[in-house]
């Protein structure tokens, strides 16, 4: 069980606030018929404040390895040949063993750390007016039929607050239509 903290804040000004408004829906959408193998597009509420920052967070929902190491992955963790563990006359294993010893523990670090990175932060003024108030946004480079999990973060002035994440999946490579 995740434990929450809440902040109490009470004060006659408005300027004080530290923290940015949120909208009264903080879900994350997405537009299924603009989606692709290897990218989404979030479309949002936003914020009723002007001067405000949203970033995007994405993070890889069922693999959980980190983001730059994710196209070697496969190639890394091939299992052994059968001539890979041969002994050599002191009965010893081959330095190879120790190599995927570490590739392995190297794997399991990371997908027990869920590395998030950061997508992109900008303010979002002129779109804001000009699609009622919805902010959308298009996230590029993604890799085909994977799970993503997204947080949107807003940043006022001192502090940040998150919309609800959402669980997206990319299409696949090959994709059939009905």
């Amino acid at each position: 069980m995740q434990s929450r903290s809440m902040i109490l804040l009470a004060t006659n000004s408005l300027t004080k606030f530290p923290f940015p408004r949120l909208p009264s829906d903080k879900s994350i959408r997405v537009m299924e018929t603009l989606k692709q193998c290897d990218s989404v597009t979030l479309v949002w509420n936003a914020s009723p404040d002007d001067r405000v920052t949203y970033c995007i967070l994405q993070r890889d929902a069922k693999y959980g390895h980190g983001f730059e190491e994710s196209k070697h992955l496969c190639q890394k963790i091939k299992p052994p040949t059968i001539n890979r563990r041969s002994s050599n006359a002191n009965n010893t294993y081959d330095d190879n063993d120790n190599d995927i010893d570490e590739i392995l523990n190297d794997r399991y670090l990371n997908e027990h750390s869920y590395p998030t990175r950061r997508v992109l932060c900008r303010r979002y003024r002129t779109q804001k007016r000009i699609n009622n108030d919805l902010i959308m946004q298009q996230i590029k480079k993604l890799q085909p039929g994977r799970q993503y999990i997204f947080t949107i973060t807003i940043k006022g002035r001192k502090n940040q607050l998150n919309y609800e994440q959402i669980y997206v999946d990319t299409k696949h490579k090959y994709f059939l239509p009905h």
